[in-house]
C-alpha cells in the first residue's frame, strides 16, 4: 500500500515541475495539465481510478494471507472470534485508507495552494469522505468473493466489475426502474437505500 502515498507524491512533483496549474474560471477550484488544462475535478477523479486500482490489490492481501489454511489454524486456535477477526481486519483497512486519504488531500492541497493560488475546500472534503467509503465497498465484495470462490485473483475482478456497476445501478434507479418497465416505490426506496452504502463516482463527480 506504500505505493499509494509514493504515486501521488510523484504525480504531484511532476505537475509542480512540468504542468500548469491555474484557478478555474469560477475562482474556486483549479485547472490542470501538461500540453491540454482539465479541470481540477477531472483530474482528482483520475486519481480515485488509480488509487481503487492499487488499494484493491493491497488491502485485501491481509486478510486473504490469513484465510490460508496453516496461518488461519493458527489464528482460530487462539481465543479470538471469527468476528472480531474480520473487524479488526476491517478497522485496519479503514484507518489505513483514511490516513492515506488524508496524506492524497494535504499533498493536492499543497500543490494547488502554491501553484493556483486557492484553496477547494469542498473537493477535498467530498475527496476525504468518499474514497474510504468507496474502498470500503470494493473490500467487503473482495473478501466476499474470497472466502467463496478462495482466489484472490478472481475474487479481485469480480469486485473491481460489481462494485462500479452496482454503483451506477443504484444511483440511476429511478431510470432503471422506468427502462425495464417497473415502478415500484418501496424497490425505488431499496435502491436508492444502497446508493448510500456504495458510493458512485459519478455522483462524487456531482458533488465537486
Amino acid at each position: 500500500m506504500w505505493a499509494w502515498p509514493i504515486l501521488i507524491t510523484i504525480i504531484a512533483v511532476a505537475m509542480a515541475v512540468w504542468g500548469i496549474i491555474e484557478p478555474a474560471p469560477n475562482g474556486s477550484s483549479f485547472v490542470i495539465g501538461l500540453n491540454v488544462k482539465i479541470p481540477g475535478s477531472v483530474f482528482v477523479m483520475q486519481l480515485v481510478s488509480l488509487i481503487t486500482l492499487i488499494s484493491i490489490i493491497g488491502l485485501p492481501t491481509h486478510f486473504s494471507k490469513n484465510i490460508e489454511a496453516d496461518r488461519a489454524a493458527l489464528i482460530l486456535s487462539k481465543p479470538i472470534s471469527r468476528t472480531d477477526l474480520f473487524l479488526s481486519d476491517y478497522a485496519a483497512m479503514l484507518v489505513v485508507s483514511l490516513f492515506y486519504t488524508f496524506i492524497t488531500i494535504v499533498i493536492l492541497a499543497v500543490l494547488v495552494g502554491f501553484e493556483a493560488g486557492v484553496l477547494p475546500v469542498q473537493m477535498f472534503l467530498t475527496f476525504l469522505v468518499f474514497l474510504p467509503l468507496y474502498l470500503l465497498g470494493f473490500y467487503i465484495a473482495i473478501l466476499f468473493f474470497l472466502i467463496i470462490t478462495n482466489s484472490y485473483l478472481g475474487s479481485v475482478l469480480l469486485g473491481y466489475i460489481l462494485i462500479p456497476l452496482l454503483s451506477s445501478l443504484f444511483l440511476n434507479a429511478e431510470n432503471v426502474l422506468g427502462f425495464i418497465g417497473f415502478s415500484s416505490a418501496t424497490m425505488q426506496t431499496i435502491l436508492d437505500f444502497f446508493s448510500y452504502l456504495i458510493p458512485s463516482v459519478t455522483g462524487m463527480e456531482k458533488i465537486m
